[in-house]
């Protein structure tokens, strides 16, 4: 999956094996970003090097790339071992997370938490459902209508303005707060949405 935290948008969400052919399936879609990706933050999985080089880099230049090795565990820091791919340091690459303001650290959390947070909403893939819960189809729908309801119908706690009791008081949602939306679109809204 390709995320963008700033903006909390899915760019592309690949369903498939844990295997080369379905990750050059997402790089070649997100060539399209190729010469403008600031920064990659990957797992251990040996492929991403190749592809990353293959797809995002222009003339041999290649995006800042940090690496989190979940297999390999430091008892002395107490976390998982981190590293920047391409020749640049883990240090370098904590400076340009820190730089772009989203997080402190190498870490594949965010992707991971949105990972659940839609396996756990969406009932083809918690199988809380009668039918065929992977039948790719079904799924991709289920997926595009959660992301469409997750950035234009949906406030979000951080974003939105909150009374003394921490409730959200003025909904703000994501397509609001990166100028696309001006309005909280409602299911009814959209529902009966008429295109001139």
């Amino acid at each position: 999956m390709a995320y963008d935290p700033k903006n909390k948008f899915i760019i592309d969400f690949v369903v498939g094996k844990r295997d080369d052919e379905t990750l050059e399936q997402l790089f070649k879609k997100l060539k399209r970003f190729r010469g403008k990706v600031k920064l990659v933050l990957i797992d251990g999985y040996q492929g991403y090097e190749k592809f990353i080089t293959k797809y995002l880099s222009v003339k041999g230049r290649k995006p800042v790339t940090g690496v989190i090795n979940k297999s390999r565990f430091n008892h002395k820091t107490g976390k998982f071992y981190t590293y920047g791919l391409f020749g640049v340091s883990g240090e370098k690459v904590d400076k340009v997370i820190q730089e772009l303001g989203v997080g402190k650290t190498i870490s594949t959390a965010l992707i991971e938490n949105l990972n659940s947070f839609l396996r756990d909403s969406i009932q083809y893939l918690v199988r809380r459902t009668k039918r065929v819960a992977r039948l790719l189809t079904w799924l991709k729908d289920a997926i595009f209508g959660y992301a469409f309801f997750h950035n234009y119908l949906k406030p979000h706690w951080k974003l939105s303005e909150r009374s003394s009791k921490n409730w959200i008081k003025n909904g703000v949602t994501p397509a609001m707060n990166c100028g696309i939306a001006e309005v909280q679109y409602s299911i009814y809204e959209v529902l009966t949405f008429h295109q001139l």
